[in-house]
């Protein structure tokens, strides 16, 4: 075949992904339950199995390193090559659109690797570029698999390629993709899928703006807006997240926003004080957004009891500073509400309680 002249790829680690190792850890399966052997039917290490779990396929091999050259060879003399998987049934395709070997991609295209071809998880190399490719190189792999006719809402599950590219905050591939996709799904009857990944994105390793993925896909999904995912951005994108929405003014706070946010503000409040540890955010950014509440029309003292329980110093004496009364409560009362909570935390509420106590009687 008459090649393009594309040169050699940087190499890449051969296991810097593993799709079925997304999200397990080292030891176990993905219920806590099953070892790594029975999962996988695969003797050894997971280490062990990372480096070889392709190392029988050739043309993975040398996509793997990088060797655009020994990619050509390969389909110069066996074409069928292309279609050949590895343990987890990727081929080649896959493997350079997961490594962001944008070159070679064109190659194996120009070949005529199947771009629609599904992995044993029904991801395709689109997919793979979307969840697994480096930043710097996702956007021009992507490119050349949509060049070459590649399905941009084929999905894993719910799960588009821009799904993924919002979540992994991958906003220049996003941006791409976002014309070919619906963003008006929704999940659960009632959560924005699309709102949802732009608020992970913020979390996401390396993201530098938190609000990029969010202000990115809002417009497309403003119509759309439901209180419910207005209070998953307070949850999950804090005070700038609130403040990107309400700028905007979705359509169901129609026809008075101000309105609106006054009838919502405790709930708006309440969703920045969640129950679970692991949605906690910092400090300032939930008194931020208590401070919205506020400046909508909240009465802090009808969240005493639901900071109480929060466990939070700073944010408990800003309620108090901002006119909380603790005292509405009697002070045996809050003692039992506040019995679980640990001695220290119970004896730092009720020394508040005795402060305004004594401020009120004078």
């Amino acid at each position: 075949m008459n090649w393009p002249p594309i040169e050699n790829q940087s190499p890449t680690p051969l296991h810097a992904f593993c799709p079925w190792f997304e999200g397990r850890n080292r030891e176990w399966g993905p219920f806590g339950s099953s070892s790594f052997e029975e999962e996988r039917n695969f003797q050894g290490t997971i280490d062990e199995y990372l480096s070889i779990r392709n190392d029988a396929v050739p043309i993975i091999v040398a996509v793997q390193a990088g060797d655009a050259d020994m990619v050509r060879k390969i389909i110069d003399v066996d074409p069928g090559a292309l279609t050949s998987t590895g343990l987890e049934g990727e081929t080649a395709l896959h493997m350079a659109a997961a490594m962001g070997h944008a070159g070679i991609v064109e190659i194996l295209c120009l070949g005529g690797a199947d771009v629609g071809a599904l992995t044993e998880d029904f991801s395709t190399p689109l997919l793979h570029c979307a969840r697994f490719c480096p930043p710097e190189a996702s956007l021009k792999t992507a490119k050349s698999l949509l060049a070459h006719s590649a399905n941009p809402i084929t999905a894993l599950g719910d799960y588009t390629p821009l799904y993924f590219a919002l979540r992994r905050a991958h906003l220049p591939l996003a941006e791409l993709l976002l014309p070919h996709t619906d963003v008006t799904k929704q999940i659960g009857g009632n959560q924005s899928l699309y709102l949802m990944a732009a608020l992970d994105s913020g979390r996401f390793p390396g993201a530098h703006d938190p609000l990029g993925a969010l202000r990115l896909v809002l417009p497309r999904i403003l119509p759309t807006l439901q209180e419910r995912d207005i209070m998953e951005c307070v949850q999950g994108g804090g005070v700038l997240a609130l403040d990107t929405v309400v700028k905007a003014v979705p359509p169901i706070m129609a026809p008075n926003p101000s309105e609106w946010l006054r009838d919502k503000a405790l709930r708006i409040a309440v969703c920045a004080l969640p129950h679970s540890r692991a949605h906690r955010r910092e400090p300032a950014d939930v008194i931020g957004v208590l401070d919205r509440a506020l400046s909508y029309g909240l009465d802090p003292s009808a969240l005493v009891g639901r900071i109480c329980e929060y466990q939070d110093a700073d944010v408990l004496k800003w309620a108090v500073g901002q006119g909380a009364k603790l005292t509405q409560y009697p002070r045996a009362e809050l003692a039992e509400r506040m019995r679980y909570l640990g001695d220290d935390w119970q004896g730092f509420v009720l020394e508040l309680w005795d402060a305004q106590e004594i401020a009120e009687t004078k």
